[in-house]
């Protein structure tokens, strides 16, 4: 069972060494290493729909480099599930940590910690995820995350996920400017709930116009137990200024 100790050893195993890459959003099931520089502001809607609830999730992210390997965004969450108005389903609130140097061709280390607070009368919920990312000097990102999760207060229901997600260039439009992708980029991701043994599997396609503006897009498809596994959708804006 997983208690709140995991924010602790998480926080404990931060360093702060400098670093000085841009920020890249390849993936919308993953996190990866990359951050805003400091003092770079995101605004980040993303767009959950799932087609066996047929539940909308819609968030709003707000995210801001306090240093160059440690950023924060706060959020607010709806919801409309089946036959449902869209209504505040909580608000939320993320720790984001790097550590070390951008380098191509080695493994890149980062912590997420994350506090989810609905609105209605539920339990908060916490969350540690932990970041391995490695980009090769061809442009290729490629994520792992161990997600560890558990509802707070009495009886706590713990939750097992582990990512992988892989996106490179497309064609020749695809090019690096000043630490951007600039261009379309596209993979898959791989999602699997480690308690359940729910597994979602399915193309990702990136767009990013310029070092503002940067659109990308994912369908998971159930790979296993299709009865209450089902595809999911998920559409991420970000503006970073």
């Amino acid at each position: 069972m997983y208690r709140f100790q995991y924010f602790t050893v998480a926080l404990a195993v931060l360093g702060l060494a400098p670093a000085a890459h841009a920020h890249h959003r390849d993936f919308t099931f993953l996190r990866d290493w990359f951050l805003p520089f400091k003092g770079e502001k995101e605004v980040e809607s993303r767009t959950l729909y799932d087609t066996g609830s047929k539940q909308w999730v819609q968030e709003f992210e707000f995210e801001y480099g306090v240093y160059d390997n440690f950023a924060i965004e706060p959020g607010l969450e709806f919801h409309q599930g089946d036959g449902e108005k869209f209504h505040l389903d909580g608000y939320d609130l993320e720790l984001r940590f790097r550590i070390g140097d951008f380098a191509t061709n080695r493994i890149l280390p980062a912590i997420n910690i994350k506090y989810d607070h609905p609105v209605a009368d539920e339990k908060p919920n916490g969350e540690v995820r932990f970041i391995a990312s490695y980009m090769s000097s061809g442009g290729i990102d490629a994520t792992a995350n161990l997600v560890l999760g558990e509802s707070l207060g009495d009886d706590p229901e713990p939750t097992r996920e582990f990512d992988l997600g892989v996106v490179g260039p497309i064609g020749q439009n695809s090019r690096e400017e000043m630490g951007y992708n600039i261009g379309i980029r596209g993979g898959f991701e791989y999602i699997r709930n480690l308690d359940t043994g729910d597994t979602l599997l399915g193309p990702t396609l990136i767009y990013r116009h310029d070092k503002h503006f940067n659109v990308l897009g994912t369908a998971a498809f159930p790979v296993n137990n299709t009865e209450t596994n089902k595809t999911q959708l998920r559409f991420i804006m970000e503006y970073e200024f």
